[in-house]
Formats: C-alpha cells, sequence, structure tokens
C-alpha cells in the first residue's frame, strides 16, 4: 500500500467490507460460511485482480493499485460499498469478453457492440427507449431490438439486471 493510505481516512460504513491484497493468488473466497461479502476491497498491481474480485460474489467490488492514495481508497471502498465495481480505466480491456485472465481462463460473456454500449450507457441514465431513440436517432423499435440483444449477451431479463450487470463487468460506467 502507498505509504499515505491510511485506513481511518476510509468512509465509515455499517455494512461488512473485506480488504484483501491480492498478490496474483487464488480468487477471494467469502470465507468457511460460504456468503459473499457485501464489499470487497482489493489492493492489487495486476488487472487480473479485478476478474477475482468480480468473481468474489461480493455485491460491490473494488481494485486499486497497491500505490493507491487514501482519497482514492476512500472513495473507492464509498462505492464498493455501495455496490459498485471500481478499477483503473486503463485496466477495464482486461474485462472484455476472451481476455485472458488468470492463465488460460476466460470471461464467459459475449461481446456488446458498440451501438449496444451506447444503448446501455444510456439505458443507465436512466433515459427511456424514446429519449434513446432520439439520442442515437434511430427508431424506438431499433432500441427495442439492441435492448433484446444486450438481455441476451449480459443473461439480463430486466433493463435494471442489464445495468447491473453491465456494471459488474466492467461494461459500462456511472
Amino acid at each position: 500500500m502507498g505509504e499515505d493510505a491510511r485506513w481511518s481516512d476510509a468512509p465509515a460504513a455499517e455494512v461488512e467490507v473485506i480488504v484483501a491484497l491480492d498478490e496474483g493468488g487464488n480468487s477471494i473466497q467469502a470465507g468457511g460460511d460460504e456468503q459473499a461479502p457485501p464489499a470487497l476491497l482489493m489492493l492489487s498491481d495486476e488487472p487480473a485482480g479485478m476478474a477475482r474480485a468480480a468473481r468474489s460474489g461480493a455485491d460491490g467490488w473494488a481494485v486499486l493499485p497497491t500505490a493507491s492514495s487514501s482519497a482514492d481508497i476512500a472513495a473507492a471502498a464509498a462505492a464498493a460499498v455501495r455496490g459498485f465495481a471500481v478499477a483503473p480505466a486503463a485496466w477495464m480491456p482486461e474485462l472484455q469478453p476472451g481476455a485472458q485472465v488468470d492463465g488460460d481462463e476466460e470471461i464467459p460473456q459475449e461481446r456488446l457492440t458498440t451501438r449496444e454500449h451506447e444503448v446501455l450507457e444510456l439505458v443507465a441514465e436512466g433515459r427511456s427507449n424514446r429519449r434513446i431513440a432520439s439520442a442515437l436517432e434511430i427508431s424506438e423499435h431499433t432500441v427495442k431490438f439492441h435492448l433484446a440483444s444486450i438481455y441476451g449477451k449480459l443473461g439480463a431479463r430486466t433493463r435494471t439486471e442489464a445495468v447491473r450487470l453491465g456494471l459488474r463487468r466492467g461494461l459500462i460506467t456511472i
């Protein structure tokens, strides 16, 4: 951890946060009770740490470089406690489908098209199909088509679930 990182600077929370130092080891496990932690904060210098955090089962997670500042750690912990996935933007390509993570393991999902990414981002902003169609200069029918494709690729049944899965997999940001 960086010299200026102090846990006393982290936000107070009423939920459990598991803090781990990732040294490229095995997946993070919840422990003997088989229940995943509500939030996970992991310090790692490897982008592959994101995949381990995502598979932890935590409701929210954050993976930061070990030299992160206390302000970054506090912000990431606060976001993880609220159910968000946080990682350096430069590491996000590691979460794309087909990316090699942890040796020969792949993230199982189909790749979203550029247009599907755009639609999902606008859904995450809370826009209606009509407003998405207007913003992208496409028909509402085409928006519905893209949403159906997004749901299928992410394994989602609702807009909310698609956004949650997109955030968790690092496909979109808020």
